[in-house]
């Protein structure tokens, strides 16, 4: 099964989370594998990360596959400043 890729780039703040919460929510009900590309995340703020936390939960209750691709070092860091790198999990 080829996983539904799910592109993140750039500066990932609060201005963006609604239209990803979008994109998450919709390849939540429609896709049962979805892999997310962080590879050119240059910056993350706490609302992406906790929606993708949320998102992850949501996931696995409803038996949908996710996995990480890619992960930037800039987005890594930033989860972990935020305590949050065991709950995302790259």
């Amino acid at each position: 099964m080829t996983p539904t890729p799910i592109k993140l780039e750039g500066a990932m703040s609060i201005a963006k989370a609604e239209g990803l919460h979008q994109q998450l929510e919709a390849a939540l009900r429609e896709y049962s594998c979805i892999e997310i590309d962080a590879s050119e995340v240059s910056r993350v703020d706490t609302a992406i990360v906790q929606l993708l936390a949320s998102f992850l939960t949501d996931a696995e209750n409803s038996g949908v596959q996710v996995s990480w691709r890619s992960v930037s070092d800039e987005m890594k860091e930033g989860v972990r400043l935020l305590g949050m790198d065991q709950i995302l999990s790259f």
